[in-house]
């Protein structure tokens, strides 16, 4: 079985498992990015509800009007813009994992046969070339410095000196959460003065996870393995699986990174009941596919109690991982952990 989400080509692994350590860079102050006459213009000819200021990451990012050439970084990014109609916005795409999500599919396609997406971070002259007023990534380290050796071209200084507006999707310090996701979702939505639609959607995903905790209440959580790859150590992810009704048998604190490992001994004493058969995807074309990784756990983790009764489910690698993916697959992973809920299709 599998769990169909969302796709931008190709980060090599190491790229991949930098996102599942999820460093960020320190944030730091930043100067305003829109000239004053730029903001006296966006006044005198009236652009509803500009102009706007937005503080992301401790940088103060100031708006005339709506930007009107996107850059994303990664397909999480791509997919928030697309959700908020901006396919003839975007100039620049990169780092595409997955198949996108459905409702935007149509539009991702169209996207990429009108801008030539990169398979990593594009290369600095690559993306000055498309000459964006707006770069949008995930997290601030990978999407916006070159430090860890395979991240953005430009850091966030770099872009405001050329007159470029940024917004990471996580900052320094902050603890994930699906509040952070939602808030950031609405502030880029009134970044691109789409902000009314942004906060319909979120009203609509929480509605839908509410729909979910009810049909789940009083059902005994499922210990569940997130597998990666590895014969030993596993490699891992301690995402959460609680709104989906399942207990993610790697705590939050364990397994290093990046990804996560852990000793094979130690899942096996585990006795997961599920496992979600998780990849980098696109990022990593190398890795096993969804029958070999069955194979392989049929001879790792015999003796547990998801192996002997074959339940598996395969799942993208950007699961949860904007608001409208956290609403389907919370769904989805709870049909699979708990078949004999009434749960909506």
């Amino acid at each position: 079985m599998r769990l169909a989400l969302g796709a931008d080509v190709g980060w090599t692994s190491r790229l991949a498992r930098g996102i599942l350590a999820g460093a960020v860079l320190a944030a730091v102050g930043c100067r305003s990015h829109a000239p004053p006459e730029s903001i006296s213009q966006a006044i005198e000819h009236g652009v509803e509800g500009f102009p706007i200021e937005i503080v992301n990451c401790g940088r103060i990012q100031r708006f005339a009007s709506p930007p009107q050439r996107l850059a994303s970084l990664d397909q999480v990014s791509t997919e928030l813009l697309l959700h908020l109609g901006q396919v003839d916005t975007i100039v620049a795409t990169a780092n595409r994992s997955d198949p996108p999500f459905p409702t935007i599919a149509r539009d991702y396609d169209a996207l990429q046969q009108r801008v030539t997406p990169s398979p990593n971070y594009p290369t600095a002259e690559a993306l000055a070339a498309t000459r964006p007023d707006f770069v949008i990534g995930s997290l601030e380290l990978l999407s916006f410095s070159r430090a860890a050796g395979f991240g953005g071209p430009f850091s966030r200084e770099e872009l405001a000196v050329r007159g470029i507006n940024s917004f990471a999707l996580q900052c320094q310090d902050e603890t994930v959460s699906n509040e952070l996701m939602f808030e950031r979702y609405v502030e880029l939505g009134r970044i691109l003065g789409r902000r009314a639609d942004a906060q319909r959607t979120i009203d609509d995903v929480k509605a839908s996870l509410s729909v979910t905790a009810r049909a789940l209440e009083g059902a005994t959580p499922v210990r569940t393995l997130i597998y990666i790859d590895g014969r030993g150590p596993v490699q891992t992810s301690r995402k959460s699986l609680a709104l989906a009704g399942g207990a993610n048998i790697i705590g939050e604190d364990e397994g290093g990174c990046c990804p996560p490992a852990m000793p094979l001994e130690v899942v096996a004493g585990r006795n997961p009941e599920a496992i979600l058969l998780s990849s980098f995807g696109a990022l990593s074309p190398n890795t096993p596919s969804v029958t070999a990784k069955q194979t392989a756990l049929r001879t790792l983790l015999p003796t547990t109690m998801a192996v002997r009764h074959g339940r598996y489910l395969a799942v993208d690698f950007i699961l949860f991982s904007t608001p409208q993916r956290l609403a389907r697959d919370v769904r989805v992973v709870a049909g699979f952990l708990h078949p004999d809920r009434p749960l909506p299709q």
